[in-house]
């Protein structure tokens, strides 16, 4: 009977921890200053999306994933910006925003080398 209250009470936090956020484990990594930003509509180009970060902060690099067979976009990318304060704004500011049909997610990565 215990088993069973501690599952159901899992599935509660499950369906809230999916409805508090766009991408709820993204944000469990630790702050840096490199963001993770998926959903990404696949007709943005890397010159859009630098447009894009760079009103949240400073850029230094910005590294958008392509399939290497049909050279298209994967919908995410990894931005690397100048400081802590930018990074935090960025996940603060683009997690949830719309671009385009598509909400996008963002958070820190835990991979810093980009």
């Amino acid at each position: 009977h215990v088993n069973y209250q501690y599952i159901e009470r899992k599935d509660e936090n499950d369906k809230m921890n999916r409805q508090s956020g766009v991408n709820a484990g993204v944000q469990n990594n630790p702050p840096s200053r490199v963001v993770y930003l998926g959903s990404i509509p696949y007709d943005q180009t890397e010159e859009q999306l630098l447009d894009l970060c760079s009103n949240v902060g400073p850029v230094i690099n910005l590294k958008m994933m392509f399939d290497p067979q049909t050279g298209r976009s994967k919908g995410y990318a990894f931005i690397e910006f100048r400081d802590l304060e930018s990074s935090a704004s960025a996940v603060r500011n683009l997690n949830g925003y719309q671009l385009g049909s598509r909400f996008l997610k963002c958070g820190y990565s835990s991979n810093s080398d980009i």
